[in-house]
């Protein structure tokens, strides 16, 4: 695990990538929220470029019926600019990374409360306008990806 001095960064940008919705009433007879529940996703992918000291998240944000039907579908990029990324971020795959936890933990929950707010702001005047897509705890999806990581490892060795 990698120690976390006082890191400086900032948000050097905020891109909407994508934002497509369906009105639930075309595909669920009679929908009305109360009776109606949406499963909810939100898949969050990682993108750097360590000589720029650039760090970017994208989540994305999926609402789907109970028949698995995809109503709704956000992605943002969030790009942050982290001082001395190099020594904060060692790179394992393309996919895999390694951070310290509260740095992660707090670009992470950025990245997601940016997101919420740019889908509260979207869906206003829809069917979705009343639905506030949950607040995460960022610091449990670092832990949590950080043991899927160690487990995968373990398996291959």
């Amino acid at each position: 695990m990698l120690k976390m001095k006082k890191t400086a960064f900032k948000i050097l940008n905020i891109n909407n990538l994508e934002f497509s919705y369906k009105d639930p009433n075309e595909f669920i007879k009679d929908f009305n929220m109360k009776n109606h529940r949406l499963n909810m996703n939100l898949n969050l992918h990682y993108e750097w470029k360590i000589e720029k000291n650039l760090f970017g998240i994208v989540t994305k944000f999926t609402y789907y019926s109970q028949d698995n039907i995809q109503l709704l579908n956000l992605s943002t990029l969030i790009e942050f600019e982290v001082n001395d990324l190099s020594e904060k971020l060692v790179i394992h795959s393309n996919k895999e990374f390694e951070m310290d936890e509260i740095l992660e933990a707090n670009l992470i929950g950025i990245a997601i409360s940016t997101g919420r707010g740019i889908l509260f702001e979207k869906t206003q005047g829809t069917a979705y306008s009343k639905i506030i897509f949950p607040a995460i705890n960022s610091r449990n999806l670092v832990l949590s990806k950080k043991v899927k990581v160690s487990s995968k490892k373990a398996e291959n060795k």
